[in-house]
């Protein structure tokens, strides 16, 4: 048994404290919220699929998400896949609708509607990386 960090919310690897961002592409998420955590208490097996997850406004410019499409063509041949969640109204979500369709990202680039309360927690623990893109926040919050 190694112990390897106290924390409110860090990600690890089974032998040392890495970089939130390698976690998430090694790994699946360790989230440990308040208190002392040893290599025993850590699920380690590595994904065979990435999930990275945006929740927010679908405002193209503002979130960033036009930088998340580019990604998405970037990596349309790896093992990834990115699950977008916003409210359904106006030009943002049918640019992306149509950006999905236009660069044949849809086995890559998932589109719903808004989450809350239990759907939301849930997605967020089975992602491997929650993504937030903004350009500028007034007052910033992730989730």
């Amino acid at each position: 048994m190694k112990i390897v960090g106290l924390s409110d919310v860090e990600i690890f690897d089974s032998e040392s404290v890495i970089s939130k961002k390698q976690a998430a592409l090694k790994f699946g998420p360790v989230i440990i919220r308040k208190g002392l955590v040893t290599t025993d208490d850590l699920n380690l097996a590595a994904p065979t699929l990435l999930e990275i997850l945006y929740i927010g406004r679908l405002d193209i410019e503002t979130k960033g998400l036009d930088t998340l499409l580019e990604t998405a063509k970037l990596l349309k041949s790896e093992s990834v896949k990115f699950r977008i969640r916003g409210p359904q109204l106006g030009s943002g979500y049918n640019w992306l609708k149509e950006q999905v369709v236009k660069y044949g990202l849809g086995d890559k680039v998932e589109l719903s509607g808004s989450v809350f309360g239990d759907e939301k927690a849930e997605l967020l623990k089975n992602a491997s990386l929650f993504i937030l893109l903004s350009r500028n926040e007034g007052v910033p919050v992730s989730v």
